[in-house]
């Protein structure tokens, strides 16, 4: 079996791992698992003509290796082909591995690959951009770009700064005013977020929950019922310790599309913990079992 490998250089917990040792880490779990592996490193920026590159040269799979950012980018060019995608989990949190059933642990996603039992799964689009996971708007954008801003400035961990980084967003509690057109409605809200999910979610607010599938084909839209500062920060207290009610404190739809309007000429868009600036209105559609994803065989 033959893959490339494309590597985020950047990739790990909190990047504390040499980017030489990590490629020599996966090389070696490819080898020990009887896949002959094309090793790719290169900078975030330079992932997605690297995934392009790949997907012209017809390999049995494309293996992304790093977080969830570095799979979004490299399932984004191989999204309608028949090229099967490889993960090897090394992110941070790594939800999208932890939501379709992979290990996390190097040696035993690389045997996974190996076997090359290979499954459908949806992808979630949000104007041109795909998601695996999950995009949002709102307060989590603005509390992923703020924890940036804290890790860069303070070199606080990715945790911290991200406690940091909610509490000082929630202070300023801003709110969106959006009109979410379905295809038999339109529904008009003053929200702090809004949330889309490829397939459905466990919402616990800032604790995003895990999927049971990722092929319902359906996309899972949340809203939060609260709005004033006192009442955010009680449910933010409340989903640390795990204690939201998913139908009291959200109300949510699952659909196929929905077109998302405002009056903002520009929003601040979370997409797979990534944070891009878009144009409303913003599109957005479920592509049922749009990739292919290399899984553990039955």
């Amino acid at each position: 079996m033959l893959a490339i490998v494309i590597m985020n250089a950047a990739a790990g917990p909190d990047n504390n791992q040499s980017g030489n040792d990590d490629v020599k880490r996966v090389e070696a779990a490819m080898t020990k698992a009887g896949v002959e592996a094309i090793m790719r490193a290169v900078p975030p920026k330079e992932l997605k003509q690297a995934a392009e590159q790949a997907v012209r040269e017809r390999p049995n799979a494309i293996v992304a290796a790093g977080g969830d950012g570095t799979i979004n980018t490299v399932a984004g060019a191989l999204l309608g082909t028949d090229v099967p995608l490889g993960v090897l989990p090394l992110g941070t949190y790594n939800h999208f591995a932890k939501d379709a059933g992979l290990p996390l642990d190097l040696d035993s996603a690389a045997a996974v690959i190996a076997g090359r039992a290979v499954r459908n799964v949806d992808v979630g689009l949000v104007n041109d951009r795909i998601f695996l996971n999950n995009s949002s708007i709102g307060m989590y954008p603005s509390i992923v770009k703020r924890r940036d801003q804290i890790r860069e400035q303070l070199g606080k961990s990715k945790f911290t700064a991200m406690c940091i980084a909610t509490m000082a967003v929630l202070r300023r509690h801003p709110l969106l005013d959006i009109r979410l057109h379905t295809s038999d409605q339109s529904i008009l809200r003053r929200t702090p977020f809004l949330f889309v999910g490829n397939n459905p979610y466990n919402m616990d607010l800032f604790k995003i929950g895990q999927r049971s599938s990722l092929n319902e084909g359906k996309l899972s839209v949340y809203l939060t019922h609260r709005s004033g500062r006192f009442r955010l920060l009680w449910l933010a207290v409340r989903g640390l310790f795990g204690c939201l009610n998913q139908a009291r404190d959200f109300e949510s739809v699952l659909l196929d599309e929905c077109l998302i309007e405002t009056h903002r000429r520009q929003l601040s868009v979370a997409i797979d913990g990534e944070v891009t600036a878009m144009t409303p209105p913003l599109h957005y559609r479920i592509v049922p079992g749009g990739l292919k994803l290399i899984v553990v065989s039955r």
